[in-house]
C-alpha cells in the first residue's frame, strides 16, 4: 500500500512539474539583461536587392509581423553569406566573407552596414528578418549572418555570445505575394529552421570593424549554421533571420522547482530508509 502511494505520489508530483515548468520558464527566465544584447548587421543597399512589394525589413514582436520602420528603411535586408559545394559562394551581400577588404570596411562607416537591428528573444521576443533575392535555384551548405558583439551603451553591455546560456537560431521563410510578408508567421521559418534541422552553429570575429556615433569600433562577428544536410533553395523571395536566446532561471523559478521536487526528495530519502531497516 505505501508503495502504491508513493508511486501515485511521484506521478502526480511529475505532472505538477511538467504543467507549470512552462509557466515558470515564461515568468522571468528571458528577463535578464545581463549577457547583452544581440544586434544582427544590416546587408544589401537599398535599391540592390530590394522586395517587388513590402518591406525589406520585418520584425516579429511575439505576436506578428510589422515594418521594422525607422533606421532600417534604409536597408534592403540583413548581411547574409550563404556557401555551396566546393565551398563556393552562392549568395552575398555585404562582402564579409573576405576579411580584411578596406572597401568594404569602409562601406561599413556609412549606411546601410552601420545600421544594427535589435534581435535578441530573452527581452521582448524581437526578431528581425531582412529580405533576399535568388535568380536561380541554389544548394546552400553554410548559412552566415553577422552581429555586432558591443552594446550601445553603459546600459546595454556587451554580448556575451560565448556563454553557455546563449542559444542561437537561424531561419528562411518565403514571401507572401500577398502582403510582402514571411510565410511563416513565428519563430520557425516554412523554408528553414534551425529549431528542426539538424545541423551545428560557429562564431567567430569577422576581422570587421564598424564604427558608431561616436566613432569607435565595434567588432562584426559572423554567426555560421552549417546544416546536416545540404538545403536546395529554388529562385524566388525570400526573409533570412538569425537570433540569440537566453535561458538562466531566475532565483524565484529555481526556488520553486526545488519547491516542487522537495517532496519526492523526501519520498526517496524515506524510501532508502524502509529498505535499509
Amino acid at each position: 500500500m505505501v508503495n502504491r502511494k508513493s508511486a501515485a505520489a511521484v506521478f502526480f508530483l511529475a505532472l505538477a512539474m511538467t504543467l507549470l515548468l512552462p509557466a515558470v520558464q515564461a515568468l522571468g527566465d528571458y528577463e535578464t539583461d545581463a549577457f547583452g544584447y544581440y544586434y544582427v548587421v544590416s546587408g544589401g543597399a537599398l535599391g540592390s536587392d530590394f522586395p517587388p512589394s513590402g518591406d525589406p525589413v520585418l520584425q516579429f514582436d511575439g505576436a506578428s509581423w510589422s515594418s521594422a520602420g525607422g533606421p532600417l528603411d534604409y536597408i534592403a535586408g540583413l548581411a547574409l553569406t550563404m556557401y555551396g559545394p566546393d565551398d563556393a559562394l552562392v549568395y552575398d551581400n555585404s562582402g564579409l566573407h573576405t576579411p580584411g577588404n578596406q572597401t568594404v570596411t569602409d562601406f561599413y562607416k556609412t549606411r546601410p552596414g552601420k545600421t544594427v537591428s535589435y534581435s535578441m528573444s530573452n527581452n521582448f521576443n524581437w526578431i528581425t528578418a531582412g529580405y533576399f533575392h535568388l535568380d536561380s535555384e541554389v544548394l546552400v551548405t553554410r548559412i552566415v549572418g553577422y552581429f555586432d558583439e558591443w552594446g550601445i551603451s553603459p546600459d546595454y553591455p556587451d554580448f556575451l555570445q560565448d556563454s553557455p546560456a546563449v542559444t542561437y537560431r537561424m531561419n528562411l521563410y518565403s514571401r507572401n505575394p500577398g502582403n510582402g510578408l514571411p510565410g511563416a508567421n513565428g519563430f520557425s521559418g516554412n523554408i528553414f529552421c534551425s529549431d528542426t534541422v539538424g545541423g551545428t552553429f560557429t562564431w567567430g570575429p569577422t576581422g570587421y570593424s564598424r564604427l558608431n556615433e561616436y566613432n569607435q569600433p565595434h567588432s562584426i562577428y559572423s554567426l555560421v549554421y552549417t546544416p546536416d544536410t545540404p538545403l536546395t533553395l529554388p529562385a524566388g523571395d525570400y526573409f533570412f533571420e538569425h537570433d540569440a536566446e537566453i535561458f538562466v532561471p531566475e532565483p524565484g523559478s529555481a526556488g520553486l522547482l526545488l519547491a516542487l521536487a522537495a517532496p519526492a526528495l523526501l519520498l526517496r530519502k524515506r524510501r532508502l530508509r524502509r529498505q535499509s531497516c
